[in-house]
């Protein structure tokens, strides 16, 4: 094992038991660190990563495509139905419920001076609910809720509640040491 996938490993057991306790961890949020751990071990592309990610579509129908870059800290509580583009960048401390769809939007694209960007940038502390989609060359910046049965196709700032019928909430979100605060 790569010093990299240690570090992501030890850092988001951490996480887990830093964020709901020893006892939360060992018991209940079994299922999404090992389906994270998986999906660390099949990181590349030998036959027996092939499996390993074959294991996670068919027994979670959980898929992540090439080049997705997870930031430490995820958490999957449960871990069903998630589908994860090619070419992602979701950031530190984002937590993704069952259900979620995160991809291109029909080969549109954003030039931003340096590259074409194709597929959606998620920020830190970013929260995705239960069955939202966050489709498209977008960018969700830090500290933000994508509410349940959302989907989500325009930028976003930092803070923002995105509620189910793509309405953006006036309220902003302030986070304290891992706790939000809306104001």
């Amino acid at each position: 094992m790569n010093d990299k996938l240690k570090s992501y490993l030890v850092a988001n057991d951490l996480k887990y038991i830093n964020r709901f306790g020893l006892i939360y961890n060992m018991l209940i949020s079994i299922r999404g660190r090992a389906v994270i751990s998986v999906y660390y071990l099949a990181h590349n592309d030998d036959i027996f990563c092939f499996f390993l990610r074959r294991m996670l579509k068919v027994k979670y129908h959980f898929e992540v495509g090439k080049n997705v870059d997870l930031g430490i800290g995820l958490i999957l509580h449960h871990p069903y139905n998630i589908i994860i583009d090619s070419n992602v960048s979701i950031g530190d401390n984002c937590q993704i419920d069952q259900n979620v769809t995160i991809g291109g939007n029909m080969k549109k694209f954003i030039d931003n001076g340096i590259s074409l960007q194709t597929r959606p940038i998620i920020g830190h502390n970013v929260i995705l609910c239960a069955s939202c989609v966050v489709a498209g060359p977008i960018m969700v910046n830090d500290n933000c809720i994508i509410g349940a049965n959302a989907t989500l196709t325009f930028n976003i700032e930092e803070g923002t509640i995105v509620s189910n019928v793509n309405k953006v909430s006036e309220k902003k979100i302030k986070v304290n040491n891992g706790s939000y605060k809306i104001n």
